[in-house]
């Protein structure tokens, strides 16, 4: 169209006498329009080779990514595969181990069925031989309880003897000591010792009872008390010897500082009302000592030294009319424990 308006155009001209320069300039701005347009189409196609290079590129990209994903995915995919193959052969590992474990425990077994005969046999002799040495054993224990046993029966016997010994020589002792406070009655009668005269009375007449005592136990029963059974538990010492005793002897020396101090309370006090002077160690109860003693279970000597050992502290308590080593009250006459406790002075054998 464009082309039949130029035509018609320069037509026009011919026809209305246009110039040939007017004709000439129209031609040139017609090529500058056309070169104008295929600049214009130059570029339309340069941007559209642009667009489809960037679109290329980016499907590129995407193509890309798209397979880096897929690889990544192929990687895990198998990761994970290795890891259940290593499961799986764990697994396989672990039941062949059990499986190993448990054929050895068969194994075992029946190597332990195959022993047990054996090892019955074994055992059965060697139970056989504890048995015997048992028996053994205790046949020598009982041979070592039985002359354990004697050698005790032994010593109990040697005991009693010594002490029936003893009780026959304190009676001759009684026999002589009375005719003795005879005597030293005479001479207080003589000396006007009115209260100390009564007092060796009442002593002497004690000293009689316990003749009639130990007469009447002639035929005592000494295998049946249960002093002679009984072990040493006491230490205590005499003038230097220390001796031993069980809890039946150290009653009696405890007996033996008690009656000395009661019958040294009254000897001091027949001496001070006598206003006589103070002669503890010349009153015949001091000098016997044997007040309460019935012959058993501590030698005659013990019980005289623990029995003088009260005396003089009743005496001088009494003579001074002081309470230091004990105290009269009610008519009863008894020494202070802690008094009694430090003259016995017993000692457990550990």
């Amino acid at each position: 169209m464009k082309r039949i308006g130029l035509t018609g155009i320069a037509l026009a001209l011919l026809m209305f006498g246009n110039s040939a320069a007017v004709f000439a300039q129209g031609n040139k701005d017609h090529e500058k329009h056309d070169k104008q347009e295929k600049g214009d189409k130059k570029d339309k196609g340069e941007k559209k080779n642009d667009d489809a290079a960037a679109q290329e590129q980016a499907r590129q990209q995407a193509l890309q990514a798209q397979q880096a994903l897929q690889a990544q995915q192929a990687q895990q995919a198998l990761q994970a595969q290795q890891a259940q193959q290593q499961a799986l052969q764990a697994q396989q590992a672990q039941q062949q181990a059990l499986q190993a474990q448990q054929a050895q425990q068969r194994a075992n077994q029946q190597q332990q069925a195959a022993q047990q005969p054996r090892q019955g046999r074994q055992r059965a002799q060697q139970g056989a031989v504890n048995q015997q040495q048992q028996i053994e054993q205790q046949r020598q224990q009982q041979l070592a309880a039985q002359r354990q046993q004697e050698l005790a029966r032994q010593q109990q016997q040697q005991v009693i003897a010594a002490e029936q010994q003893q009780a026959i020589q304190y009676q001759s002792a009684l026999n002589q000591q009375l005719r003795l406070v005879q005597q030293q009655n005479a001479q207080l009668q003589q000396q006007n010792r009115r209260s100390q005269y009564q007092f060796q009375q009442q002593y002497a007449q004690e000293l009689q009872q316990q003749q009639s005592r130990i007469q009447n136990e002639r035929n005592y029963a000494y295998d049946r008390d249960p002093y002679y059974r009984t072990t040493s538990t006491y230490r205590y010492t005499v003038n230097g010897s220390t001796r031993r005793t069980n809890r039946y002897g150290a009653d009696v020396l405890r007996q033996a500082i008690n009656y000395g101090y009661e019958q040294g309370y009254r000897a001091g006090e027949a001496d001070r009302l006598d206003h006589w002077g103070y002669k503890c160690s010349e009153s015949f109860a001091y000098r016997d000592a044997n007040y309460g003693y019935r012959g058993r279970y501590v030698s005659q000597s013990d019980y005289n030294y623990y029995f003088r050992q009260g005396f003089r502290r009743g005496y001088e308590d009494s003579y001074y009319r002081r309470a230091k080593y004990g105290r009269r009250s009610n008519g009863r006459t008894t020494i202070f424990s802690v008094t009694l406790s430090g003259i016995l002075n017993l000692r457990v054998i550990r």
